[in-house]
């Protein structure tokens, strides 16, 4: 395969020397029209022209055809041949010329034969040129590749005029680069000399003196890999590199290198990295005897070559594939004893018998730092008729005891050798055991002081881990240690036949952050959530614990990431009681069915308490148990029925949450005493009658309240809702939509939001009496009441602070009865409301007079232009465009704000004459501008900063402003 890329460069290469001879002077001088006839030697140019071209195709399919690989070759053979004909009459007529023969040429018989020889080889030509259809070969330009001049056209003589050039590059060529390859351009027109430039430093002898290898490359401006890894080749077969020591072929698309390689005796490095379609090395390798890296990483090797063993010198191997002859098999390895860093040993089902594998001498190789061993897994059955003979080879392959990371895939004896997991192994930090799937037992790996990860995978017979997995009572050495004391990470996977796991009697895994255990089917739950809980409480790391996540999923999974604890449970029953959370626990999230929570009568220190689709065995929790509690959130706990106290009060909790729990029926008898409590959220819960008693005393800071979704709540508890409440939310019960004057006088509440339902049949809101006293309130938000058709100017009027009004998926409504809205508004949103969206957008008669008294509309998220303050173009600079619809109002509306709380910036002292009435104290909310096309023309054509610049300047008090483009805008004006 290296001689069919060299054959390629030839035939494209050798044609043009055969055209470059045949235009020569000296050719036409002494051969045309003397020695061969000048149709003749025309007829040889045509020739080699038309095969020429359809050489650029074939060599680029010479690699999946044998035929083009053959045409080819013939090629190269005629052209060699036409090549040797000319030099023959050339040299012919150079002698004649000088004994100046009076024979006529055409008596002469040995240039008729000549004749006759090259008549011969055009015909060859030709014919080769025929069969470019059968080949399916086409005419492809080779100018495109060789635009550029060849290596051979370097620079004869001097340069002048560019010795500023000339130093600079010197400077950059001699500055030591301790970053690996580095790239120079020079760049520049053409023609103003950058190749001459770079072909005086190729030859600047005194430059170049340190240099081993130096090449001259053109690479067309269409790239062709091909053609540029083939001159490479060419370029490392050449006798002249006789003394290179680096060569870097990495991510190239080479196949094979050429057998020539080998040659180059003084090589001591040899990158061949992600060389994805290389299959072999030469088989000379073993004449590279001062190779001291050799890397074949992302190659697709089948077999080292032979002899390996004879690189005594090489530190850096990849990975040994062994093989099953001799001289290519794993003995070959004990002659490299200067092994560093990691060693891969692939193919070790090719090895006999425990003799070969020691041959190996892999505990001779100090140096080496990581290790696997790996047998094929698809080399057949995985059964083995020796298994004591497995098990003897993989004794053999014992490596020193200085070993930091150590990997097996693939064995296939039934027992491991007793020198993995041996205390002796110091330094092991890491161990990987990967389908070993005969194997009926683990190594003893809990006495390796030093390992903190380990990973278990597809072990197919291993049914029990028991007491050996942790120490070995044969080892001499045995350590009274607890195991697995820097054990950080633990994975089991795909343990199919996996059912128990038995911890020993002392502490194990006191360091372990990370235990998995994915697919193990087999493996019983009870044990699993025992293993996971008494770790859990013997971590030392896990005393710093500030969050722990418990939930169900496909997996076992325990994560402890800083202050924060993962464990997910599969299939199983965890029990949370006693001592087993960390002390330090501050936050607990659960999502579990089968999590049995806590121990009542046990005191906890949580802080925040998440359960979530949860606790099946949960029908009472007491907040006794958490005296430290500030956020408790209950949500789809489908037994749920109460929360008790029974020592009130319990002054930490600021934030309760109840969410759908269909079985929710009480609070505490005695009332919910949470003096701190700010936010209640109680919904979903369907049969739940009443709010907690006597709110109005034992809840005194309550200011969020939500009780949707619990029909059965139509009255308040005696004393009423607490007096500090400033936000309410009520729906999906058609009497709380009714009416809400069972909610008596709030005096302070300021937001007040309505949510409908599915069963909801109001068709007109509010009716008379429906809504209670309430003199703060600024937003009153309407939501989701699909039967709503007509709403109630009049009773609104009531609402006598009401700033915001918004409403949403009212999808039916369409009428507004009544003399107008609230004076006092000055935001009105409407989304998906039907008919009503469509009469406001058109203005209609009867609509419109009620609403345009409101500063600011906004309908379907989208702000009616009618209400937009905008700029318009007036005569003159940008200093002169005037605010005329909003000059005088206090309000002013940014879409940022649509559903929040308005913007009071601080008070800002006006900053320009321009926005003299927009930045008066009076104007205290946030802006909104539709800029349109004209101003922003005039604003590129004065001399004044843009548009955007100017109200950046006036309004940097502001925290709200934004600058929307008019429809007609294009944005190459900003």
């Amino acid at each position: 395969m290296a001689e069919a890329l060299v054959v390629g460069a030839l035939v494209s290469g050798f044609a043009n020397v055969v055209l470059d001879r045949l235009i020569s002077s000296e050719f036409v001088n002494l051969v045309v029209g003397k020695k061969l006839d000048r149709k003749l030697v025309d007829r040889l140019k045509t020739a080699i022209l038309a095969a020429k071209v359809l050489a650029a195709d074939a060599e680029q399919k010479q690699f999946g055809n044998e035929l083009v690989r053959e045409w080819l070759d013939s090629l190269r053979d005629a052209l060699y041949t036409a090549d040797d004909l000319l030099d023959r009459v050339c040299t012919k007529a150079q002698i004649r010329s000088k004994v100046r023969t009076r024979l006529p040429h055409f008596l002469d018989l040995s240039s008729r034969e000549m004749v006759t020889k090259i008549e011969e080889v055009v015909e060859r030509i030709e014919d080769l040129e025929k069969r470019k259809d059968t080949l399916g070969l086409k005419e492809i330009s080779t100018d495109s590749s060789s635009w550029r001049p060849p290596s051979t056209s370097l620079v004869k003589g001097n340069v002048f005029g560019r010795d500023g050039d000339q130093q600079a590059l010197i400077q950059m060529l001699n500055d030591n680069n301790h970053h690996g390859l580095s790239v120079i351009s020079i760049v520049g027109m053409g023609g103003v000399g950058k190749t001459t430039l770079a072909q005086w430093l190729y030859n600047n002898q005194d430059l170049m003196d340190g240099v081993d290898l130096k090449a001259w490359i053109c690479v067309s401006e269409n790239f062709d890999v091909v053609e540029t890894t083939k001159d490479v080749i060419k370029g490392i077969s050449s006798d002249k590199l006789i003394q290179l020591r680096y060569l870097d072929l990495s991510k190239s698309c080479i196949k094979v290198l050429p057998q020539s390689l080998c040659n180059l005796c003084n090589l001591q490095t040899l990158k061949l990295e992600d060389c994805a379609m290389l299959t072999m090395l030469p088989n000379g390798m073993y004449k590279l005897v001062n190779l001291r890296h050799l890397d074949i990483r992302g190659t697709r090797l089948k077999e080292m070559p032979k002899g390996m063993g004879k690189l005594k010198l090489l530190h850096i191997l990849s990975y040994y594939i062994v093989g099953k002859s001799k001289d290519n098999g794993i003995q070959e390895l004990g002659g490299i004893l200067n092994l560093h860093a990691s060693l891969e040993i692939r193919k070790l089902e090719n090895v006999v018998d425990a003799n070969q594998a020691r041959n190996a001498r892999i505990i001779d190789k100090k140096h080496i730092e990581e290790l696997l061993l790996e047998w094929s897994l698809s080399s057949g059955d995985d059964m083995v008729s020796d298994a004591q003979t497995e098990r003897d080879i993989l004794h053999s392959l014992q490596p020193h005891s200085g070993l930091k990371k150590f990997r097996i895939e693939g064995y296939k004896g039934k027992i491991f050798s007793d020198w993995i997991g041996h205390s002796l192994y110091q330094n092991m930090t890491s161990v990987s055991l990967k389908s070993c799937k005969n194997c009926c037992m683990l190594p003893s790996l809990g006495q390796l002081p030093s390992l903190k990860s380990l990973s278990i995978k597809s072990f197919g017979e291993l049914k029990s881990i028991g007491k050996e997995f942790y120490k070995n009572e044969g080892h001499q050495h045995s350590s009274p240690i607890a195991p697995f004391p820097s054990l950080e990470t633990l994975e089991f996977d795909e343990m199919s036949c996996w059912e128990e796991w038995h911890l020993p009697d002392s502490e194990a895994f006191p360091q372990l952050n990370s235990l998995q255990i994915r697919e193990c089917r087999m493996l019983k739950g009870d044990m699993v959530n025992q293993v996971l809980m008494r770790i859990v409480s013997s971590s030392s790391n896990v005393s710093k614990v500030r969050q722990l996540e418990i939930r169900e999923g496909l997996h076992q999974k325990m994560t402890l990431d800083r202050d924060s604890l993962s464990i997910r449970i599969f299939k199983s029953v965890v029990s949370l009681g006693g001592n087993c959370l960390p002390k330090s626990l501050q936050t607990l999230k659960i999502r579990g069915r089968q999590i049995e929570l806590f121990q009542q009568q046990h005191k906890y220190d949580l802080v925040d308490l998440r359960i979530y689709s949860s606790c099946d065995s949960l029908t009472s929790l007491s907040l006794d148990a958490f005296p430290n509690l500030e956020n408790l959130e209950i949500i789809e706990c489908s037994n749920l029925e109460s929360v008790s106290m029974s020592e009130p009060p319990h002054a930490a909790l600021q934030r309760l949450t109840i969410s759908n729990c269909p079985q929710f029926v009480s609070f505490p008898q005695e009332g919910l005493a949470t003096p701190n409590l700010t936010d209640l959220d109680v919904n979903g819960c369907s049969k739940l009658e009443a709010l907690p008693r006597d709110m109005n005393s034992l809840l005194p800071n309550l200011q969020y309240l939500d009780i949707r979704g619990c029909p059965n709540i139509c009255r308040l508890p005696d004393g009423g809702l607490p007096p500090n409440l400033k936000e309410l939310v009520v729906g999906d019960c058609e009497e709380q939509e009714r009416g809400l004057s069972w909610l008596g006088n709030l005096d302070n509440l300021t937001y007040l939001m309505i949510v409908g339902g599915i069963k909801s049949r109001i068709k007109s809101y509010p009716e008379v009496g429906w809504l209670p006293r309430l003199p703060s309130l600024t937003t009153l938000h309407i939501q989701d009441v699909f039967t709503l058709e007509t709403l109630d100017c009049n009773e609104l009027l009531r609402l006598t602070s009401l700033q915001q009004l918004h409403i949403e998926n009212c999808w039916r409504l369409e009428n507004m009865e009544g003399e107008k809205l609230p004076p006092s508004l000055l935001i009105l949103e409407i989304d998906c409301c039907g008919l009503l969206g469509k009469h406001i957008e058109n203005k209609h008669r009867r609509i419109w007079p009620k609403i345009s008294h409101i500063p600011t509309i906004s309908l379907n998220k989208r702000i009616l232009d009618s209400n937009t303050l905008e700029l318009s173009k007036a005569e003159g600079s940008i200093e002169e465009c005037a605010f005329s619809k909003f000059w005088n109002q206090t309000a002013l509306y940014s879409k940022q704000t649509v559903g929040s709380a308005m913007v009071h910036p601080s008070q800002a002292a006006s900053k320009g004459p321009i926005w003299k009435d927009l930045t008066e104290p009076g104007v205290k909310h946030a802006l909104i501008v539709e800029i349109g096309i004209q101003i922003l023309q005039q604003a590129t054509t004065t001399h004044h900063d843009s548009c955007v610049d100017r109200l950046t300047y006036a309004f940097g008090c502001w925290k709200h402003l934004r600058v929307q483009p008019h429809h007609q805008f294009n944005s190459k004006f900003i």
